[in-house]
């Protein structure tokens, strides 16, 4: 699946699934073993016990390398505990890299055929092309004698609102010979919407609190290296806040506010619509009053006052929300304010350098 269209300066979304395509076990010698959600399940002579924990849909937000990722689509995420019962280590591999799987590979599901009926209908596992969601193995890992290791695996939600399921778990990650087929009801469920913060907040974020402190609608004092000092051409929202750091070292604040639309910045979009507005952004030769124009360090027990610059939403929104990445000011987590907007049309200032 390509990447979605729609992209953001905080973000960008990813969600790839991986069709698994089951194959099926003719060996005589080798026997299929079949348990319960919650209990452990273990071919004798096997090294691993397998427990199927939870299963439940979540939201993804992950940091990625550039940083916050959050995926539009809703996943069914499974925790599964591997514990070794077994006198010698286990190598545990996990798979959450492969993008395409059989089930002598990875974990797969199915929608449960009943007692006589084949396993045929896979629920498609989810392939993240960057980073992890909290809980998953990033590398083969010794499982030692009488220890415990748990791993998460995602998958799309299944249809309905309620479904049987089985999860297969191949020889290879539990020592036997034969595939453990562990059996779950899955119930859908209204998922929790992210956390919104209020304009006027402290918000604490990691080492750092950060407080959208104001906006408004205004004609931006500029200073033209050509024209001298002036306003925006137009009208545009500015939003003010502080970051202050309560660890005990120095912190970096990247503002990105002369990024073209690539890599780390605050976005602004309509709350509870689909409103997007862009940042207003200033060339090279225009120096904004007041606003933090390069990377910059917070020390400890100190704040650093900056405000962002966006085009100014319609008439009719109500109110937006203001969408900071964590690492703009070193910390991880994607940070969503919510900040009440009035439509107005200042009086204009005098003369304008323009955008």
């Amino acid at each position: 699946m390509k990447r979605s269209d729609v992209q953001t300066q905080t973000n960008r979304l990813w969600v790839i699934m991986a069709l698994m395509v089951a194959l099926g076990v003719t060996t005589a010698c080798k026997k299929e073993v079949v348990g319960n959600q919650g209990e452990p399940v273990q071919e004798p002579n096997a090294a691993l016990a397998v427990t199927l924990v939870e299963a439940k849909a979540q939201r993804i937000e992950i940091e990625g390398q550039k940083g916050p990722l959050v995926y539009k689509d809703p996943v069914l995420a499974i925790k599964l505990k591997f514990e070794n019962t077994g006198q010698q280590d286990f190598n545990y591999t996990p798979t959450h890299k492969l993008n395409k799987a059989s089930n002598l590979e990875a974990p797969l599901l199915f929608v449960d055929p009943g007692p006589e009926g084949e396993l045929r209908n896979n629920i498609a596992g989810v392939f993240l092309e960057e980073g992890l969601v909290p809980g998953q193995q990033d590398k083969d890992t010794a499982i030692a004698a009488g220890a415990a290791l748990e791993d998460v695996y995602l998958y799309t939600l299944p249809e309905g609102e309620s479904a049987n399921l089985i999860l297969t778990v191949p020889p290879s990650m539990h020592g036997g010979q034969g595939l453990l087929k562990i059996k779950m009801a899955y119930q859908a469920a209204a998922l929790p919407g992210p956390t919104v913060h209020n304009q006027g907040e402290a918000i604490n974020v990691g080492s750092a609190t950060l407080t959208i402190t104001g906006s408004k609608i205004e004609y931006l004092k500029l200073n033209d290296s050509n024209k001298g000092k002036g306003y925006s051409k137009d009208p545009v929202l500015k939003v003010s806040f502080t970051i202050k750091n309560n660890g005990d070292k120095p912190i970096t604040y990247e503002p990105g506010h002369r990024l073209s639309g690539q890599g780390m910045a605050m976005t602004l979009v309509e709350d509870g619509g689909s409103g997007r507005y862009m940042r207003a952004l200033f060339g090279a030769d225009r120096e904004v009053p007041g606003q933090v124009a390069v990377r910059s360090t917070v020390d400890a027990g100190k704040e650093k006052k900056d405000f962002a610059v966006f085009e100014r939403p319609p008439e009719n929104v109500k109110a937006l929300q203001l969408h900071i990445p964590g690492r703009l000011f070193g910390q991880e987590g994607l940070v969503r304010v919510k900040v009440p907007y009035t439509y107005k049309n200042p009086k204009k200032p005098g003369d304008f350098p323009g955008k």
